[in-house]
Formats: C-alpha cells, structure tokens, sequence
C-alpha cells in the first residue's frame, strides 16, 4: 500500500489560482465568502483533502507576500526538484513493473487515517449473505453521507475582532453595572474637580521654558481580561468543579470580561483565543489562518497587495534593490581595478616620501 506520487509546482499554482479565482467570485456574486467552503470545492476538483489544499494556499500565499518584501523565491531550484523526483519516481515503478499514476495521489486509507477508518474486525455468522450486508451498507452510508452534505453549515469569513464571544447574564449584568459606577464617577469627578488635585507631578501640568503650562498625557493602561465562573451553574450542568470535564459545545459560554483604558465590556472572539480558556481549533481554520486574515484585511481596511498575486513590477523593483544592496556590501576581489588604483596611489605616495 505504498504510491510513490509528487505535488509539482505547476498543480501548487493551479491550486492557488484556483483559489483566487473562486474567492473573487464568490464575493461577487454573494457578498459573503467561506474559505472552509473554497477549500473543499478544491479539493473535490484536484481529489486532495481540504487540509492539503489549505496547506498549499498558505504556502503560495507565503511566497507571493515573500517576494513582496524583497525575498527571492528560486524557481530554478523548485524545477530541478520536481525534474528529479519525478525521475526517482519513474525509475521506482519501472524496477516494479507497475504502471506510474504521474499524479499526486493522497496516501490509502489503511495507511493514513483520513476517511475514520478503524481496525475492528466484525464477525459474521455463514447464516448470512455478505454480498447483501455490503450492498446494504453501502446504500447506508451513501444516504448518511449525502444527510452530511445537505446540513452542513459552513463558517463564514468574519473578523473574529469585531464579533463577541458568548457571555451569559450574569457576565452581561457586570457589564451593565460598570458603565453605572463609571458614569457616577465621571459626574463625581466633575463636580469635585476644584477640590481634588491630581496625583501626577506638578498637578498633572508641565512647565517649558517660557512658562507656559502643558498637561501631561497619560500614557495607555493595561488591558486586563478575566473569565466569570458560575460554581452553582457548573454542578447543574454536570461539571464538578472549574477543572473538570469541559462542558458540551450548547452549553459552553466564554464569559470573558475585558478592561481597557477604565471600561469594562464583553471579550472579542479573537481576545478569548488568546487565553489559556480558548475554545478546540480547527485544524483547517488553523492552516490558512493567515491567508484568511489577509483576505480580511483586504475587504475591510483596503489592504490592496497584503492577499492575492503581487505584481511582476513590484517584484522586480524588489529584485533590482536586492542586487544593488548585495553589489554595495560585496568586497572587491583581489586583482581588480580597485586594487591596481590602490596600488598605485600607494606608489605615488612612496615615491613623494622619497623626494
């Protein structure tokens, strides 16, 4: 159960471009994008699982934003490597006498646990018709595979930074009773404002040279974040206590509080995936988290080379400064014209010590 197979780089860039092209459209024709989606539509396309082709776009990605920023991509070295893996691999099922797939096939199930196989061994009775159990099992799992496929939900592109996690009331009410306590403060504080001095130096005011008074700028406070925890609602959910068996995804709720700059409010799902509470990942949001966030980026702040291709002018603008960079901070060698003007401005100052 071995294949001998090669991912070359002219599929990598069929992939890529692929991708590119589904995305636009995709926006185009419904406002609204999901890479989850892109990515299993390629992978039906080229017969790659979703996280191969989440891997392979991420990595083009990489080296479109590589060459971007002035790095290299050496494209005759990617040729040399295919041209001799491929010829490796012809060699290989010729010594076998076995036909080459001359394509890159995705390992077998029993070697690598991609469709859930397991070992288990089932045992049957003669009494019954296998031909008829394994054509009743297919017809099974056709259906519940199709079911799948109907209801399935998939995750929309959304920045996870303007989007707030769940809280349930309790976290909500100490929200709701902070912005109380800051607005009884703030109205304190202006009545009170003649009599109470600031702790900063000087009453918060600095002096220059020609006696004018400045106030000072505060610099920025910390940002702390902490999670509520319900003991009472735990034990009737069914989780003992705080580090215990986590709780089913309908019944999980973040509850992270954030404090910045003196206001209280509800944590982002971005900042909960920052804690040490953060939800599972998954694994193929993980692999193109970054090409994700790069498409983002470009919908929303105007990011206009951070995604897609960079153009061919802009790399070799980036080419031309690397060379002249490397040519600046190159030592001449030795028997060059440098050398010989340097001997003989050398000769001329001898032959002026000696007059």
């Amino acid at each position: 159960m071995v294949v001998l197979s090669w991912l070359d780089e002219g599929k990598r860039q069929d992939v890529y471009q692929m991708y590119l092209q589904i995305l636009v459209d995709q926006e185009k024709e419904f406002k609204t994008t999901s890479h989850e989606y892109v990515m299993r539509v390629i992978g039906e396309k080229f017969n790659l699982t979703p996280k191969r082709v989440a891997a392979i776009v991420q990595n083009c990605h990489d080296e479109e934003q590589a060459a971007k920023d002035g790095s290299m991509v050496d494209d005759k070295m990617a040729k040399y490597v295919d041209a001799k893996v491929k010829e490796h691999i012809d060699n290989a099922y010729m010594a076998y006498g076995e036909i080459n797939p001359n394509e890159f096939v995705e390992s077998p199930t029993g070697v690598a646990d991609i469709g859930g196989s397991s070992g288990e061994v089932v045992r049957v009775e003669d009494l019954y018709d296998v031909d008829d159990l394994e054509k009743k099992a297919v017809l099974r799992e056709q259906g519940e595979a199709q079911l799948l496929i109907d209801e399935k939900v998939y995750i929309e592109d959304v920045d996870n930074t303007m989007v707030n996690s769940n809280a349930n009331s309790d976290c909500r009410k100490l929200v709701e009773k902070a912005a109380d306590f800051e607005d009884i403060r703030g109205q304190f504080a202006r009545e009170e404002s003649d009599k109470i001095e600031s702790s900063l130096p000087d009453n918060g005011f600095i002096e220059d040279e020609n006696g004018d008074k400045t106030e000072t700028e505060r610099r920025p406070r910390w940002k702390y974040v902490a999670q509520t925890i319900n003991v009472r609602e735990q034990k009737r959910l069914g989780k003992k206590s705080r580090r215990g068996a986590k709780l089913k995804t309908n019944q999980m709720k973040d509850n992270t509080l954030v404090e910045e700059d003196g206001k209280l409010r509800i944590a982002s799902v971005a900042e909960v995936a920052q804690t040490a509470w953060k939800p599972e990942r998954d694994e193929n949001e993980f692999i193109y988290q970054g090409v994700k966030a790069a498409w983002l980026n470009r919908q929303h702040k105007g990011d206009k080379y951070g995604w897609g291709r960079v153009p061919d002018s802009m790399k070799a603008k980036q080419e031309e400064e690397i060379v002249k960079e490397a040519e600046s901070t190159e030592e001449p060698e030795a028997g060059t014209d440098v050398d010989a003007e340097k001997e003989t401005s050398a000769t001329t100052d001898d032959s002026k010590d000696e007059k």
